[in-house]
């Protein structure tokens, strides 16, 4: 009699690994030999991205993300501005270059599906996946201003 109770919590056991590993979601930064031919390539055809960035007051870029339009893999950015021409996207992408050391990394969805690119200094990104085509990114908030 312990022996389909044994199996049944093994099954479940791993059910529930599996639905877990299903849905995990990261960032992993490109090599740093081909960042700028993989940043020039996301400029030049930024027509072919949803493009989105996160701006904190005073007009300081955070970090740029780019979605490709024609994949069924949809970011939905949270609190993030849609960016609508190549001037903004390379005015913001001038911007976060000065003062700042950022990078390209790929972001990852469930199955480890590419989602799109973000540029940004690091990768603090709070991700949840929604679905198989569906991520959320949130928005990334500015540190606490130190008390006086």
């Amino acid at each position: 009699m312990r022996r389909p109770i044994g199996t049944l919590f093994f099954v479940l056991a791993a059910f529930l690994v599996l639905s877990a590993c299903a849905g995990v979601t990261r960032v992993r930064q490109i090599p740093r030999d081909i960042q700028e031919n993989v940043l020039h390539e996301l400029l030049e055809q930024w027509e072919d991205y949803r493009i989105f960035a996160t701006l904190w007051r005073g007009g300081q870029v955070r970090a740029i993300i780019f979605n490709p339009r024609d994949e069924d893999k949809r970011i939905l950015a949270d609190r993030w501005v849609q960016v609508q021409s190549k001037e903004e996207v390379l005015r913001l992408v001038l911007h976060i270059k000065s003062g700042q050391s950022p990078r390209v990394f790929k972001i990852f969805g469930p199955q480890d599906t590419l989602f799109g690119y973000l540029y940004a200094p690091n990768a603090d990104l709070q991700i949840q996946a929604l679905n198989d085509q569906t991520i959320k990114v949130y928005e990334i908030k500015p540190p606490n201003a130190p008390a006086a």
